[in-house]
C-alpha cells in the first residue's frame, strides 16, 4: 500500500491490469508504448509530455516510467505475445515551432495514421474474438428446445380462464410425479385452444417444482 504514495495513477492501473492479473485476462490486454526522443525541455510544449519540476525534468519521474514501460510491462508478456500485444514508436521530438507531435511533420503524420491503424485493428479483432468465444456451439436439439419455451411464453401471454381445466391437468401430472403413471391426453376441437392449455399448464409446473 505504501507504493501507491510514490506511483502514478497511471502505474498503478497499469500494475492491475497488466502486471497483476493472470494469463488469460493478460492476454486481452494491449500496451502501446511511445518514445518522443530529443524533447526540449525549454520548449513551452514539454510539460505535455513528460513530467517537470519548474522549469527542469523530473528525473525521479523519467527513470520509473521508463522502468514501467520497458521493464516491468514488457517482462509482463511472454515472448510469444510481444508481438502481437506490444506496439512501438519512436518518434523524434519537433524543432518547429510549438514542438511536440506535429502534424505538418511526414513523421509524425506516419506516426500518427500507423498508430490509429494499429488501435483500430486491435479492437476489432478483440471485438470479433469475444463474439466468436461467447457464441454456442449449434445444437439442434438446444434450438428446438428453445423454440418450443419462445413458443410457450406466447401461448401464455394472452391465456385467460379455463382455471377448472388447468386445476385438473396439474392435478393429475403433479401426482404422478415419481411413481408409474398413464398417459394423460387432452383432446378437443381443432382450435378449441388444446396447444395453449399444455403451454400454460408447463408454465405452471415449472413455477411449482421449480428449476428450468
Amino acid at each position: 500500500k505504501m507504493s501507491l504514495y510514490f506511483i502514478s495513477v497511471t502505474e498503478h492501473e497499469v500494475t492491475k491490469g497488466v502486471l497483476n492479473t493472470d494469463a488469460a485476462q493478460k492476454s486481452k490486454t494491449f500496451c502501446f508504448r511511445r518514445v518522443l526522443n530529443d524533447i526540449n525541455i525549454e520548449d513551452e510544449k514539454a510539460a505535455r509530455y513528460v513530467d517537470m519540476r519548474g522549469k527542469t525534468r523530473d528525473l525521479e519521474a523519467k527513470e520509473m516510467i521508463s522502468h514501467l514501460r520497458d521493464n516491468k510491462v514488457t517482462e509482463a508478456y511472454t515472448s510469444a505475445d510481444l508481438d502481437s500485444h506490444m506496439f512501438s514508436y519512436d518518434v523524434q521530438w519537433s524543432q518547429a515551432k510549438g514542438g511536440g507531435i506535429d502534424l505538418a511533420n511526414e513523421q509524425h503524420r506516419k506516426y500518427v495514421q500507423r498508430f490509429c491503424d494499429d488501435f483500430c485493428q486491435v479492437l476489432t479483432d478483440s471485438i470479433i474474438n469475444g463474439i466468436q468465444e461467447s457464441l454456442v456451439e449449434e445444437d439442434e436439439v438446444y434450438e428446438e428446445a428453445v423454440r418450443h419455451c419462445s413458443f410457450c411464453r406466447a401461448k401464455c401471454e394472452k391465456f385467460i380462464g379455463r382455471d377448472d381445466i388447468l386445476d385438473d391437468v396439474v392435478s393429475k401430472v403433479m401426482s404422478d410425479i415419481g411413481k408409474p403413471s398413464h398417459p394423460l391426453v387432452i383432446q378437443g376441437e381443432s382450435g378449441c385452444g388444446k396447444t395453449s392449455i399444455m403451454a400454460k399448464v408447463a408454465m405452471r409446473i415449472k413455477n411449482l417444482v421449480g428449476g428450468d
